[in-house]
């Protein structure tokens, strides 16, 4: 497990890696965040993991055609995602994002802008959080099951998706502040 922050504010990024599962955290809100995995292959695994106190990078996966790196970019307030993958790429997310082209928006705090790839569909109830018991491996059926927006995206020719999550600065937010002051 490998979990990032920008700062410890409130509402600040905060990035997660656990048994290949990928969740962040922005704006008060969690924006993306992929289905879990009960039963990963055992060879997936951290490739690398670098934090220069400005810059995080992380590198996760198996072999070169199946790769997730995560760059949280803590003076900017940006996330970059890159996936190595030929499939499709399916996340959830908490609140409703506006789809403008090829970017989501969760109000004036949060942008996601697709870089490389293209989204095949944002659905608003798209995802249905399972109902399981017994360590997760007993499945239940939930007669009222909570639904949440679910976000499609297909590579581009290359097999990658890039997509840049931004903070944007509003009435809330955290301030853009410099490593150097946490060290006070």
């Amino acid at each position: 497990e490998i979990y990032a922050r920008a700062s410890w504010q409130p509402g600040d990024l905060l990035v997660g890696v656990s048994k290949g599962q990928l969740v962040v955290h922005a704006g008060g809100q969690t924006v993306l965040i992929e289905p879990g995995i009960c039963d990963p292959s055992p060879d997936l695994k951290l490739q690398s993991f670098e934090d220069d106190a400005s810059r995080v990078l992380v590198r996760y996966g198996n072999s070169p055609t199946n790769l997730l790196q995560i760059e949280l970019n803590r003076l900017d307030r940006t996330v970059r995602i890159s996936r190595k993958n030929p499939d499709a790429w399916q996340w959830w997310c908490q609140g409703e994002p506006a789809r403008n082209g090829s970017q989501l928006r969760w109000g004036n705090r949060v942008k996601v802008r697709l870089l490389k790839g293209e989204f095949a569909e944002v659905n608003s109830t798209g995802y249905e959080s399972p109902l399981r018991t017994g360590l997760n491996k007993l499945p239940l059926l939930d007669p009222v099951p909570m639904k949440f927006p679910r976000v499609t995206v297909r590579p581009a020719a290359d097999q990658e998706i890039l997509l840049e999550l931004r903070m944007l600065k509003g009435k809330g937010q955290p301030s853009l502040r410099s490593p150097k002051d946490f060290e006070k």
